[in-house]
């Protein structure tokens, strides 16, 4: 198994050094990571392959900034791994929503924006944020055996929060 949970982008914004960052980290990085990983896990016979995405790769959200376009540059890369690699290797994109942690993003924005943090909260059907545990969650199912028919998904964790439809 191999997760690629990585950014260059955090709080990105639209300028050069922005999407250079973005693009070596997020694209070229993950690019690397799986590029090494799979001649391994094409020798298993059942390797998995878990990259953590955003839905703010799906989404226009927060701006025109590198962020949202280096990370939705991953969802047609892992889904052409996964076409190229079964059975051998499953290949599956996890995007989280608004996560809370103490020390994130959402924990600075409590304490420096509340009027935004709680417009936030407000605006989500569950009423919540995501903790890291239910995103772990998924990037774990996703990788296991039980999830051996499932392969080429960006699975949303969001909690109904974007407003797309995939198809």
């Amino acid at each position: 198994m191999f997760v690629m949970n990585a950014s260059g982008a955090f709080g990105g914004g639209n300028d050069e050094d922005s999407w250079r960052r973005g693009v070596e980290v997020d694209i070229l990085g993950t690019v690397a990571g799986c590029e090494a990983a799979i001649p391994h896990l094409s020798a298993s016979g059942s390797g998995a392959i878990v990259a953590v995405g955003t839905v703010s790769a799906i989404e226009a959200v927060g701006g025109r900034r590198a962020y949202n376009s280096v990370k939705a540059a991953v969802i047609p890369y892992i889904k052409s791994i996964a076409r190229e690699l079964a059975p051998a290797v499953r290949a599956n994109v996890v995007s989280p929503g608004q996560v809370f942690f103490d020390g994130g993003v959402w924990d600075y924005v409590r304490q420096n924006v509340p009027e935004r943090y709680d417009e936030a909260i407000a605006s989500d059907p569950m009423g919540r944020m995501g903790e890291p545990r239910e995103v772990a969650d998924a990037v774990a199912f996703l990788a296991s055996p039980r999830a051996s028919f499932i392969s080429g998904t960006n699975l949303l964790c969001d909690g109904a929060r974007t407003q797309n439809v995939q198809y």
